[in-house]
């Protein structure tokens, strides 16, 4: 009668904190990326925009995410865009509202910067403006469309080298 042997084989016991570290790291350098492209959408305006990002790491359903949010109210008006609408006066002495009669964007849609631009002319003043609204620069959009190639291969990258340290990859 043939003779069988059955060995159980333990495999090495897996590194998985290297494995968090290497992903992690990985998404903290996306991270800094796509702050950058956020920053550079407001680089030249009067006031600064605060932005704050987040990595989000689930190892176990590997979900890897970066986000980037402001509250700032003028980012919202400018990449949304605004509808036509009445600025109304200003409660001031005066009673009227005072402005320029030009006005170049800083932004352009699809642009990831922003150049000079701003109020130019003469004044005039009203006590009421008819706003024509604010094309919407989707900066949003134009950041990932340019980033998410990019932070897809990083993240393989960052996936292959976590496999290995783990002690399983090849």
């Amino acid at each position: 009668m043939p003779h069988v042997k059955f060995t159980v084989v333990r495999p090495p016991k897996m590194d998985v904190e290297a494995a968090n570290r290497i992903m992690r790291n990985a998404l903290r350098t996306e991270g800094r990326h796509i702050l950058k492209d956020f920053e550079e959408t407001t680089k030249t305006w009067d006031h600064e925009v605060e932005f704050k990002t987040h990595t989000h790491l689930a190892l176990a359903d590997v979900k890897m995410s970066v986000e980037v949010e402001t509250d700032d109210e003028i980012y919202h008006f400018v990449s949304g865009g605004t509808k036509k609408h009445k600025i109304p006066k200003v409660p001031k002495k005066e009673g009227y509202l005072v402005f320029q009669t030009g006005y170049t964007a800083k932004t352009k849609r699809g642009i990831i910067g922003s150049s000079s631009g701003g109020s130019f002319g003469s004044f005039a003043s009203a006590k009421q403006v008819d706003h024509p609204g604010t094309k919407a620069r989707r900066f949003p959009t134009t950041i990932w469309k340019k980033r998410m190639p990019e932070f897809y291969a990083a993240m393989w990258g960052a996936w292959r080298q976590a496999i290995k340290a783990t002690g399983y990859g090849g």
